[in-house]
């Protein structure tokens, strides 16, 4: 956002933790369901289709975080491109369920270090 003076100015919506990040924004939906997935609590598909979403409206809504953060979200997304979501389409070198429970897992232990 550019603000009057034709200066860059970062909209309320950037966010260096996860603590930072509003619970009901698009990112707030996206560690919500990321916490869901690691204690088994929604399947891969579930995941893959809300997070896929939440990022969708987190991105409308040009909501921004700032790296390392963005650094861990990208690895979440990056994991979600080898994820089959429909299992009929699985190829070789697809990762599994439980190696995307496990890639989450870890972005979320980076995630809680900040």
């Amino acid at each position: 956002m550019v603000a009057g003076n034709g200066e860059f100015n970062f909209s309320k919506r950037t966010w260096q933790r996860p603590r930072d990040v509003s619970p009901n924004s698009g990112i707030g939906e996206q560690l919500a369901l990321m916490r869901r997935l690691a204690c088994c609590e929604i399947g891969g598909a579930e995941f893959a289709r809300s997070w896929y979403a939440a990022r969708s409206r987190s991105l409308e809504a040009k909501e921004r975080v700032r790296p390392p953060f963005e650094f861990l979200l990208d690895r979440v997304f990056f994991a979600l491109e080898d994820y089959p979501i429909d299992p009929s389409d699985r190829e070789d070198g697809d990762i599994t369920e439980d190696q995307l429970r496990a890639a989450v897992c870890d972005a979320l232990v980076h995630l809680d270090k900040l």
